[in-house]
């Protein structure tokens, strides 16, 4: 009996999956070079560590998770802001692990002033990117998935790209608007404030 790993088709499927593969995630690495446009020559030939990796990655997904219209998620911010209007009709709202900056900008178009708050360095490197430096609606392609390996019934979804921003934050963010980002832990920063 002939082994599969033998077998020529399943040899050239997997060969085709490899330069798929290969592809996305250059595709999201051009993506990463984005946000860190300075990197001194020194760190070029640096390992990256597994931890960072692991952080880039999540970074990639939660792209996808608020910045793509395909994701569903971010529709929660627009819902929960809309829902404080009945308790609350104006005001400033402060949003702890924000990521990268939907929530906010959601609380900004619903008529608040917001303030998000990050500790994550890779999440506020990608929301600098996505709220300061993209300037045109679905002008970044990224993989989200290329990474993950388990959980996929078929590989469409590991193989498939997304487009984003799927909004501006230079046309929703009015330029008199009470918007701000920091960054730290949340009881570090706000710890003393009463």
């Amino acid at each position: 009996m002939q082994s599969v790993l033998n077998d020529p088709f399943y040899l050239e499927l997997l060969n085709g999956k490899r330069k798929r593969v290969r592809e996305l995630v250059q595709l999201n690495q051009n993506m990463l070079d984005k946000l860190i446009p300075f990197r001194p020559e020194a760190a070029m030939d640096q390992p990256t560590s597994q931890l960072n990796i692991v952080k880039l990655m999540s970074t990639v997904k939660q792209f996808y998770r608020e910045w793509s219209e395909e994701s569903t998620e971010k529709l929660l911010y627009s819902r929960l802001a809309q829902r404080l209007k009945d308790f609350m009709p104006t005001g400033r709202v402060l949003l702890p692990g924000c990521g990268l900056g939907r929530s906010v900008l959601e609380f900004i178009k619903a008529g608040y002033g917001a303030q998000g708050n990050e500790v994550s360095y890779f999440m506020l490197l990608g929301s600098d990117f996505i709220l300061n430096q993209v300037t045109e609606r679905k002008s970044v392609e990224l993989a989200p998935f290329v990474h993950c390996t388990e959980g996929n019934i078929d590989d469409s979804m590991r193989l498939s790209t997304v487009l984003i921003p799927d909004c501006l934050a230079c046309e929703d963010i009015p330029a008199d608007s009470d918007f701000s980002m920091t960054s730290g832990d949340f009881l570090e920063v706000y710890g003393q404030q009463r």
